[in-house]
């Protein structure tokens, strides 16, 4: 068929049901299955990025059905979503903020899609604004207009475009778009979703540098931060515990394998010695020491009672390496 045959034929096939508030978009109706869609009318695209995103479906990306052209113009047909913008939903209801980490994840996970295609793609327009919350609660990113492919090597992007306040400082001609341009808006986004919050400052400032070279590199490297930052949080209550768990568990444990192999008084003295020292070292690793914790499932749990468990279960771990350490020591002639 002639592609403009075909083009109009696309056209005919998709009904306005009313324009929505943002210029160039309305609801349609397909007329052969009667879903609704959002129709889009671009004049700066990439048509590339609507292929990669339509032959690449992704549950946190709004999909596209087709696209075709119209003299000069781009129309996108585009998933219908129901519900409502992060922006409205942060508005009239703060969530809390499990909530809002459960959003952000999923957000994460949506940049992530697209910043592993073949060639990136970079959204370069990530807001609040750009995210829907779907009527299940589940994130869709919205809006690829200004997306682009990443073009290694460009000294500064061509079309200059994004969103005062949440865009990078290289969409403004400083310097060519990466994914480190939509770190830097998923920075600002993060600062949108937990306003004040001390504990993801060096996160957002990190993530927001004005350098591109000394922020976040990846996507997975900014969820580490953040998650690096809760895990912190979480064992901060339990330091206490663990490291009172810890003492009475290693003199127990060292006083029952090791003192009665001691014959002399000068192991005696110096077990004593390293039974007092090894404790006194053992209290400030324990709460610092996340390599550990980190290994431990327990540790990471939304539930006290799990994560008490999980303290003394790394307590255990931790003493009983140290107590066979300094037994060792101390059994040497």
């Amino acid at each position: 068929m002639d592609t403009k045959l075909l083009e109009k034929y696309k056209r005919s096939l998709y009904e306005e049901v009313y324009r929505t508030e943002r210029p160039g978009q309305s609801v349609v109706v397909n007329t052969l299955d009667e879903t609704l869609c959002m129709k889009k009318e671009l004049t700066v695209y990439n048509t590339d990025v609507y292929e990669w995103i339509m032959q690449h479906p992704d549950p946190r990306l709004a999909g596209i059905r087709e696209y075709f052209t119209d003299e000069d113009r781009l129309i996108v047909i585009e998933e219908y979503i129901h519900g409502q913008t992060l922006e409205k939903y942060l508005a009239e209801q703060m969530p809390e903020e499990q909530e809002r980490f459960r959003i952000l994840w999923q957000v994460l996970e949506g940049i992530s899609c697209l910043h592993r295609a073949p060639v990136p793609i970079i959204h370069r327009d990530i807001k609040a604004s750009n995210i829907m919350i779907t009527g299940e609660g589940n994130v869709k990113i919205i809006d690829y207009n200004a997306a682009k492919l990443y073009e290694p090597g460009l000294q500064k992007d061509t079309v200059l475009i994004g969103t005062y306040g949440s865009a990078a400082p290289e969409q403004f001609g400083f310097a060519g778009s990466d994914c480190r341009t939509d770190i830097y808006a998923l920075g600002k986004l993060i600062e949108v979703m937990f306003p004040g919050d001390p504990r993801l400052q060096p996160v957002i400032e990190k993530a927001t540098r004005i350098d591109p070279d000394r922020r976040y590199r990846t996507v997975e490297e900014l969820r580490e931060g953040v998650l690096e930052i809760l895990d912190r949080d979480r064992l901060s209550l339990w330091p206490v515990l663990g490291a009172a768990a810890l003492y009475i568990f290693y003199i127990w444990l060292y006083r029952i394998l090791f003192l009665p192999l001691y014959t002399s008084e000068l192991q005696l003295r110096i077990s004593w010695l390293v039974l007092l020292a090894g404790g006194l070292f053992l209290l400030p690793v324990f709460g610092r020491w996340r390599p550990v914790c980190r290994l431990i499932r327990l540790m990471k749990s939304e539930k006290t009672a799990v994560r008490a468990a999980g303290s003394l279960f790394a307590a255990a771990v931790v003493t009983s390496v140290w107590a066979f350490a300094m037994g060792a020591v101390c059994m040497l002639p």
